[in-house]
């Protein structure tokens, strides 16, 4: 089970979480990544499977540049979530 945590403060957010990486009550690693920057005003934590969630934040990654290259300015925080859940929202098992 992971444990995320973001707290807003007035000049900017803190994101946290846990550091182990598990399967059942094994532990499979004391020191796994957790957040992930996305761009220098967007970043994410991720929990479950790992590769599905990394594969998540380099297509989050690879679109908030082509965002930036294409307007000239930073995707907005509301695109980026929308875009993630698109993303979630087609991967869907059932």
């Amino acid at each position: 089970m992971t444990t995320t945590m973001g707290v807003v403060c007035k000049d900017g957010v803190l994101m946290t979480t846990d550091t182990r990486a598990t399967m059942g009550s094994f532990v499979a690693h004391k020191h796994a990544k957790k957040v992930y920057q996305i761009d220098h005003h967007l970043g994410m934590t991720i929990a479950g499977v790992v590769g599905d969630a990394q594969a998540i934040v380099e297509m989050l990654k690879a679109n908030a540049a082509l965002y930036k290259l294409d307007m000239a300015r930073p995707i907005p925080v509301a695109s980026a979530a929308r875009m993630a859940s698109n993303i979630l929202f087609s991967a869907r098992y059932y």
